[in-house]
Order: C-alpha cells, then structure tokens, then sequence
C-alpha cells in the first residue's frame, strides 16, 4: 500500500504521489513515518465489500424508479465528467453550454 502516516503528528503522505522529503521521516515533525492500519489489502476488501451492501439497494433503486440517473466514468478527468453532467442538463433544467460545445 503506498499511504503512510506520521506516528506523531497524523500527517498523511503517498509514496506514489506525495513523498516525504527524507524517506520514513515525517515532513512536519521529523517523526517516523508508518504504514496506516487502514490501508491493508483485507481491509480495503472489506470496506469496497461494505459500500457495495450499503449503496447497491440504493443503486437499483434509483434506476428502476422515475428518478433521472446517469452514470459517469470515473476514470475520466473531472473537467471531463462536470462537462458530460452540464450537457446532459442542456434543454431540462439549465440553459447552458459546455466548452466543449462552443468549439
């Protein structure tokens, strides 16, 4: 798992995106960094199982009702999502046009 936590002061890194600048040494502090207790592959197996129990009844419930729903690819860049979401709105709720549109 690449997050890590200053055992003292909390402060959180990623040794992917957002490295200390001495490794295993706390940024703020200077204290020893550790692994979060939070980020083991059990248990982050254990929370996707989770959110899946808790969301999915809600999931099927907005598609099978009158409710609009759309879903988005969250791989995409946010711009990209906030654009399809404005342009999906475009004649229902919003008199808008999306950059993208506008090129």
């Amino acid at each position: 798992m690449t997050r890590v936590t200053c055992s003292l002061c909390g402060t959180s890194f990623n040794l992917v995106h957002l490295l200390p600048s001495l490794t295993g040494m706390c940024d703020e502090c200077g204290s020893p960094l550790a692994t979060r207790t939070d980020d083991q592959v059990m248990l982050i197996d254990k929370r996707i199982e989770f959110y899946y129990q808790q969301t999915g009844p809600v999931e099927r419930y907005l598609l099978e009702s009158s409710f609009r729903c759309r879903q988005f690819d969250a791989s995409l860049e946010p711009k990209e999502i906030v654009s399809r979401f404005l342009d999906g709105l475009v004649g229902d709720f919003l008199a808008y046009e999306s950059p993208a549109a506008a090129q």
